[in-house]
């Protein structure tokens, strides 16, 4: 009787162990990737450039797109939705009148991004068209407040 106590303990003590190793391998809090979508719609009067730049200050990319159109199409798979975070450290948004906006991961001093957007930014950035396709929308508004660039 004195060795089926130990033996008992020993296989319950096994068997937490075996549960512990296996339920702490899934992660029950992982989300699926989904395919995202993102563009640029132009609704200001001017045409405008988008130069997109890597953490190393490299040219990524770089589009015209036309007043009331749209462009700069851009498709990933991530678990979270990134805007166009997932193509660019920094986006430089230029009119025809050296006007516009920069908005980068890293700020050196300046800030000359949209007011309380980003097309680096979260969803709430940007109009969702559905099926997980955004449209980071330039108004006029935008344009009339564009910044002198540097």
């Amino acid at each position: 009787m004195k060795r089926f106590i130990p033996l008992v303990l020993i296989k319950i003590k096994v068997f937490l162990i075996f549960s512990f190793i296996v339920f702490s391998c899934t992660d029950t809090d992982e989300r699926p990737e989904v395919s995202y979508e993102v563009s640029f719609k132009n609704t200001t009067s001017l045409p405008f450039q988008i130069k997109g730049f890597s953490i190393y200050d490299e040219l990524e990319y770089e589009y015209e797109i036309n007043s009331m159109s749209s462009g700069g199409d851009f498709t990933y798979d991530s678990e979270n939705f990134d805007g166009y975070r997932r193509r660019a450290d920094s986006i430089v948004i230029i009119f025809p009148d050296n006007k516009g906006y920069i908005c980068a991961d890293r700020v050196n001093g300046n800030n000359f991004c949209f007011d309380g957007k980003s097309p680096l930014g979260s969803d709430s950035s940007f109009s969702h068209l559905g099926n997980n396709i955004y449209e980071f929308i330039i108004t006029q508004e935008d344009y009339d407040n564009a910044y002198t660039l540097p």
